[in-house]
């Protein structure tokens, strides 16, 4: 077992191996294994720029004579962080949350001990559950195995959090609804808790009147790992997008789950979301539009995942509200023959 972190720093490198494999940090160790066939197991602790004798991890494993297929060799690597990021709550205190393995192991060297032990194991697990996804999804399409199976590849006291880089190519922003959302169907498939972590940032955030804007936001920090939301209203606008998101997520979530905290405790959002929904006849994402056909289809199974929300919990002034917006629908889909919602 190794660790190290530089000083000053915040992250740290975790190397775990077996007793009989060897480690060194020395920009030579190239020299020092030709000449002993093993490495001294030292730690270089003179930091330096990438370009300056280029330091490097190296690892030696002595297998003795090979006459026969030998069991794996497992190295694990691992960049570990505490705490992870900082996050805002109510009176725009920051909080920093650390990571959720700490509410499992005592210790990042315990997670270090246990990783390399659960690795036999790994390999069986992994193909069960793509047996399981293979099979659900066929049932659905031969296609959609082939998309699935390509798109599946903070302990506090104050509860769980889950936050994501979600947009790596660009920006680096933290929690970006509408990256969160085209994620969503695998989020209820696997562990649909996951998903309810996600939201939960972002619901905790506004029901606190910290984000100056009506409407949802769009992310949760312009840049990881500062989930430090949008005060001044400056991030980018999409609120028909990201309200309508929201409000179909958090259906979709408590339908599953039969847990209805986030409807009970945001519900104030989510009829406000609604309203402003309806409000609102351009996509900004995309800028003004002349054809909105989509967006007008969605508003529409927005309202109505809200009146769905509001039957759940039994308010049904709010149901008859959001539903006679909706009683035109059935006429026009039997005029037409055309179904819109069911």
């Amino acid at each position: 077992m190794f660790s190290f972190t530089r000083p000053g720093s915040d992250p740290g490198w975790f190397i775990g191996i077996d007793d009989s494999a060897f480690y060194s940090t020395f920009t030579d160790f190239s020299t020092a294994y030709r000449t002993g066939s093993v490495l001294d197991n030292s730690q270089d602790t003179d930091f330096c720029a990438i370009n300056d004798h280029w330091p490097a991890f190296a690892f030696a494993h002595d297998l003795g004579e090979v006459t026969s297929k030998t069991k794996p060799i497992v190295i694990s690597v691992g960049h570990a962080r505490d705490p992870v990021l900082e996050y805002i709550i109510d009176n725009d205190v920051i909080q920093h949350r650390s990571p959720y393995f700490l509410t499992h192991y005592t210790s990042i060297m315990h997670v270090i001990r246990a990783f390399p032990s659960e690795h036999p194991d790994a390999p069986e697990k992994a193909t069960a559950c793509d047996a399981q996804v293979k099979q659900d999804t066929g049932a659905i399409s031969s296609g959609y195995v082939g998309l699935v199976g390509l798109n599946g590849n903070g302990h506090n006291v104050d509860g769980i959090l889950m936050f994501m880089k979600a947009e790596v190519p660009s920006n680096g922003n933290i929690n970006t609804v509408d990256v969160i959302f085209p994620a969503w169907p695998i989020s209820l498939y696997t562990n649909p808790a996951i998903g309810k972590y996600l939201l939960l940032p972002h619901y905790q955030y506004q029901a606190a009147g910290l984000y100056s804007n009506e409407w949802a936001l769009h992310d949760m920090g312009a840049h990881y790992s500062s989930a430090i939301g949008h005060n001044d209203g400056l991030d980018e606008r999409v609120p028909v997008e990201e309200s309508g998101n929201n409000l179909i997520a958090t259906l979709s979530y408590t339908r599953k789950t039969e847990d209805t905290s986030l409807i009970k405790q945001y519900s104030g959002l989510l009829d406000w979301w609604t309203r402003l929904a309806v409000l609102f006849v351009a996509n900004t994402s995309q800028g003004p539009l002349e054809n909105q056909t989509n967006l007008a289809i969605g508003v529409v199974i927005r309202i109505q995942a809200t009146a769905e929300s509001f039957r759940i919990l039994g308010d049904e002034q709010k149901v008859n509200n959001y539903s006679l917006g909706l009683t035109y629908n059935p006429l026009g889909e039997k005029l037409t023959g055309i179904t819109i919602s069911s």
